[in-house]
């Protein structure tokens, strides 16, 4: 299976592109994915998207199509999913 993860403000400088098609194993989660790009894309990367206890950020947004979804959110993801991470953008 595959999906599309597509990169926006700070995590998409992280990610170093701004959407990519990832093979995930039937049955995952948004939590695996997440564990899964964190181990993936490096240590900055994986501070903007989890904690130091390894759970996603609040403060970034998630998309999943069109929907707006909590990391904590226990679908599995299907074929051809959209996911769409945003990382807050820092301002003053």
């Amino acid at each position: 299976m595959t999906i599309t993860v597509k990169y926006g403000a700070q995590i998409r400088d992280a990610a170093g592109t701004l959407e990519e098609c990832v093979a995930i194993k039937e049955g995952c989660t948004l939590r695996e994915l997440f564990t899964d790009l964190a181990a993936r894309h490096g240590m900055s990367f994986r501070d903007l998207l989890l904690d130091t206890a390894g759970n996603v950020r609040r403060s970034n947004m998630i998309l999943l199509g069109d929907e707006m979804v909590r990391a904590s959110d226990s679908r599995v993801l299907e074929d051809k999913a959209v996911v769409t991470l945003l990382s807050p953008i820092a301002g003053g």
